[in-house]
């Protein structure tokens, strides 16, 4: 009796605009090549890239978190220099909300997610036509806003890929135990919308972000 066909969907979440080139690379010759070499195995592979496919009139945050949860436990997540687009009324960028609904939400549990970032040399030669193209202003709210969002997913532990993002943002990582630090400063740590979640998830890790709350 023949293997039943298999359909494994992967989820591309990245910031739009600066990433363009990696996103078509993808598109165009990572995944047919990936298709290609898993038809022998009956694996159907899916690749879900939200550049086009959600109209205006949709809630573009409510389709991102429902095609996720399509897509799980597969999530690839590319980042550069830039947060990303808020929609009005809200804090977080949809980038953002996507690693928070499809990884940092699952800490543990969150199966094959992967993180790719830019080098942050590669993004700083990059030439800008209009301010925040390709990167956020140096110590502007988005700026740190992802800087944490990125330290968030690294577990508290610091690959040097990671750890070369956060130097270039200025982003000071201390290890401390959180019993070192005045209250005030804990509490904080704790309700920060983008570090709560690890925080409250792995209470006795000790790594700190600290200007990212500041």
């Amino acid at each position: 009796m023949a293997e039943a066909w298999k359909t494994v969907r992967v989820f591309i979440s990245s910031t739009f605009r600066d990433m363009q080139a990696e996103r078509d690379h993808l598109v165009r010759f990572v995944f047919p090549k990936l298709r290609e070499e898993l038809l022998p195995r009956r694996i159907h592979l899916v690749d879900v890239d939200l550049r086009w496919g959600v109209t205006a009139e949709q809630d573009s945050l409510q389709v991102c978190r429902e095609i996720i949860d399509e897509c799980r436990p597969r999530f690839l997540c590319m980042l550069g220099g830039r947060y990303g687009w808020v929609p009005p009324g809200r804090e977080q960028s949809i980038t953002a909300a996507e690693v928070q609904h499809g990884v940092l939400d699952r800490l543990g549990t969150h199966g094959h997610a992967f993180f790719y970032f830019r080098d942050p040399q590669a993004t700083a030669a990059m030439v800008e036509e209009t301010p925040g193209e390709y990167r956020e202003p140096e110590g502007t709210p988005n700026a740190q806003k992802l800087a944490a969002l990125v330290i968030a997913y690294a577990g508290w532990t610091l690959s040097p890929s990671v750890a070369a993002f956060a130097q270039a943002r200025g982003v000071r990582v201390i290890s401390r135990p959180l019993s070192t630090l005045p209250s005030a400063m804990v509490q904080r740590l704790r309700t920060s919308y983008y570090l709560s979640t690890p925080l409250k998830k792995h209470p006795q890790r000790e790594k700190i972000v600290r200007r990212a709350v500041e």
